[in-house]
């Protein structure tokens, strides 16, 4: 956009340094890393905002925060929370699994044409595109005035698993199928990637809520 500098800064610096790198910034936008002290730094994020007198967060959380005793709802509860504690004027996006995480079996697909989750093929749920996330991001931080103390819940066309074989097997131009597979074999696979184990547990009790059509 015309007349919008970006700046990255580190979350994870100094409280007062963060904070001397925030004092010129209008807008900040407040991502989690994907690590296991994503609260703690994301805390410190914007409590080094409310020093700097930053105008505007918008902060990002997940939708499984309404399950608390949940891996990401009890990293992200305390994000939302130091928000709105922080007297700055803030927005907070809430999101659903990532459509985007099911490209980690595309190699899958095209050499063996067959992908795996334990989820029943039948089960509709909710998921966005990282890039829409993006988006949708970038319009609110461009004008946040019609959503400042809101909490936004991002949504997708709700589509199966069996919907989504479907659709790639249209783009592959080669059969797609789905395969349902026990929880246990889902972690095994997900840790055989490298995915350090409390992202793993936090993966399946999403996979989890999924099948009993919680809030995700």
């Amino acid at each position: 956009l015309d007349g919008v500098e970006v700046v990255a800064a580190d979350m994870a610096a100094e409280r007062s340094a963060l904070s001397a790198q925030l004092s010129s910034s209008d807008r900040v936008f407040v991502v989690a890393p994907g690590s296991a002290n994503r609260t703690e730094v994301a805390t410190n994020a914007i409590n080094a905002c409310r020093d700097a007198g930053v105008g505007y967060m918008l902060v990002l959380s997940v939708m499984s925060v309404v399950n608390p005793g949940t891996t990401f709802a009890d990293q992200f509860l305390p994000i939302e929370a130091a928000a709105a504690a922080s007297g700055i004027p803030y927005t907070i996006i809430r999101l659903p699994f990532f459509l985007d995480n099911i490209l980690g079996q595309l190699e899958s697909m095209v050499n063996n044409g067959q992908y795996y989750l334990p989820i029943d093929p039948s089960q509709r749920y909710n998921a966005v595109a990282v890039s829409d996330v993006g988006d949708a991001c970038a319009k609110i931080l461009a004008d946040p005035s019609a959503y400042i103390g809101r909490t936004l819940k991002l949504t997708g066309a709700l589509f199966s698993e069996s919907e989504t074989a479907a659709a790639f097997s249209s783009a592959l131009r080669k059969p797609v199928q789905f395969v349902q597979v026990p929880y246990e074999a889902a972690k095994a696979s997900m840790m055989g990637m490298g995915m350090p184990e409390w992202q793993v547990d936090g993966s399946v009790e999403l996979l989890k809520m999924i099948a009993a059509s919680d809030p995700i």
